[in-house]
């Protein structure tokens, strides 16, 4: 079935119906700020800019030990320029402790910065978080789709539009398919189907 307003009223329609894309307006309703993690107590401290998930690079050499511990046992030591992953923040009070997961079977807690207040691990790639990690995920999801480039490439699966026309549904993709509805201006629509012909217009509403 077809809705033609989501909400309140449905079409009398015996299948699921296709409109061309370049008819509607999208109108996608997102909300999915992310915040700051208030769960931290590193505020103001050394390793406040570190995220997991950061990538970084070891500056002269760093001594991992097996926990946050300054006293837990040596586990190695990581040579200048070796590049690590950030896999969880210190809570201590010193604020200078990140675990930390190199490219090989390396795990453990290295200080960012000396005793001095020296740098021992800079971030070279930056773990991005709401917005931001938003963006750059979807630009990904883009790039793949068999749409990218095309009119139906600016929609998703689960987008509500509002039909800027009006639009002739059809039973399938195909143009020369079965008429099944008129949908009037302004109304309201879900995608459920994003085409897959070659002419990149035609969505499933």
């Amino acid at each position: 079935m077809t809705g033609q307003d989501l909400k309140v009223q449905r079409l009398d329609v015996g299948a699921t119906a296709w409109g061309r894309s370049q008819d509607v307006l999208r109108e996608r309703y997102v909300n999915s700020h992310e915040g700051p993690d208030v769960s931290r107590n590193d505020s103001g401290k050394p390793t406040a800019r570190f995220d997991v998930g950061d990538i970084c690079e070891v500056i002269g050499a760093a001594l991992v030990r097996q926990a946050e511990d300054l006293q837990s046992p040596k586990v190695a030591q990581l040579l200048d320029g070796c590049r690590v992953e950030v896999t969880q923040i210190g809570s201590g009070a010193s604020g200078k402790r990140i675990a930390i997961q190199d490219t090989g079977s390396v795990h453990g807690w290295v200080s960012v910065v000396s005793s001095s207040g020296e740098a021992l691990v800079r971030i070279i790639e930056k773990e991005l978080r709401g917005a931001a990690r938003e963006k750059r995920i979807e630009a990904a999801v883009k790039a793949a789709r068999h749409d990218h480039g095309k009119h139906t490439a600016r929609f998703e699966v689960g987008d509500l539009c509002h039909v800027i026309t009006s639009v002739i549904v059809r039973k399938e993709e195909a143009l020369d398919s079965p008429q099944v509805a008129k949908l009037p201006d302004r109304c309201q629509v879900e995608v459920l189907e994003i085409g897959s012909g070659p002419s990149g217009k035609r969505l499933c509403v």
